[in-house]
């Protein structure tokens, strides 16, 4: 299986494919409107936020603006795909954080002992 492409390499890869693979040409792109346009040359942009948030918008571009064509997008061979929701994807057999929720859940027990003054 092949390693996935961090969300700044899958923008690169998916302006490599949109330049028909001539790497001169993503330096020359004047598609401006583009939300990937600032991150096409593989480097972040600083002061424009989440880097997932232009790759979210270009898959509802793509899918007509569809949420829901966007989410049941079919195209995984897309570099983008695997960001397409907008969120990292969670990485597969990674363990989960355990008692991640033990301080929330202490606060909730403390606070249903507590008595409330009538």
């Amino acid at each position: 299986m092949p390693k996935r492409l961090t969300p700044l390499r899958s923008i690169r890869a998916f302006c490599l494919w949109c330049c028909l693979g001539n790497y001169r040409e993503i330096g020359l792109c004047p598609a401006e409107e583009c939300s990937l346009h600032p991150f096409r040359s593989g480097k972040g942009s600083r002061g424009k936020g989440s880097i997932l948030k232009p790759v979210r918008a270009k898959c509802l571009d793509c899918s007509g603006y569809s949420i829901v064509s966007a989410r049941d997008c079919w195209a995984e061979e897309c570099s983008l795909w695997p960001y397409r929701m907008g969120k990292r994807p969670k990485k597969e057999g990674a363990p989960k954080r355990k008692g991640s929720n033990k301080g929330i859940e202490a606060m909730r027990k403390a606070r249903l002992s507590a008595k409330v003054p009538s």
